[in-house]
């Protein structure tokens, strides 16, 4: 008589029953109801107005001349250990707020070696991405950066094509053509007024030496 998950001490607690399910004990699901238009472009508009906060607060808190400047390596690991415990906060809380659950989800979703391994070169990578953004952040002005830095879109969908054999269809790529022209639109044109002030002013420079 094979031996039931209770008895193999596999059972999850009470309280964990939400996580990921697979194998035999996966019972077919509904699929979820759409979510409201309000809520999924109200979620849109709040995580266009976090991202575009973000660049424009570090680079006031960058460029304060009455404050010494802080080390990038001190907020990056301030900003991961806030986002640590927030996950942890979140996890608990999906288990009912029970500590039995909260472990034995934690052992059995999160504490796996080989996707910990995984995970460790993209962590890197990120790592590293977030340092230079503070170092961008204090030479470049908060508008050319925003834009040039979301020109990842349109690489992102040009490694995707290439190394993925991902099929974009042409509204995309007009979109992201569009993408590209802007960030040339942008980066030009404080090169043109710097350009035409200049002009301007040897101009005036001659004519009053005449």
């Amino acid at each position: 008589m094979a031996p039931t998950k209770a008895a193999t001490g596999d059972a999850p607690p009470d309280g964990a029953r939400g996580g990921v399910v697979s194998g035999d004990d996966a019972a077919p699901k509904k699929q979820p109801a759409a979510s409201p238009v309000w809520l999924r472009y109200g979620s849109l508009g709040l995580l266009v107005a976090q991202d575009t906060a973000l660049v424009v607060l570090l680079r006031y808190s960058r460029s304060r001349p009455d404050v010494a400047p802080y080390k990038a390596s001190c907020a990056v690991a301030t900003m991961e250990c806030v986002k640590l415990l927030t996950c942890f906060g979140v996890v608990f809380w999906s288990c009912g707020c029970r500590p039995a659950a909260f472990r034995w989800t934690l052992r059995r979703e999160v504490l796996r070696p080989r996707e910990v391994a995984k995970l460790a070169v993209p962590a890197l990578l990120y790592l590293v991405q977030n340092n230079l953004l503070y170092f961008a952040l204090t030479k470049l002005r908060a508008t050319p950066y925003k834009v040039v830095y979301n020109l990842k879109i349109l690489t992102g969908a040009l490694f995707s094509a290439t190394l993925l054999k991902q099929t974009l269809g042409v509204r995309r790529w007009a979109a992201l053509l569009a993408l590209f022209a802007g960030v040339v639109i942008v980066q030009t044109a404080p090169h043109e007024a710097t350009a035409g002030s200049s002009s301007a002013s040897s101009s005036a420079s001659s004519s009053s030496g005449r």
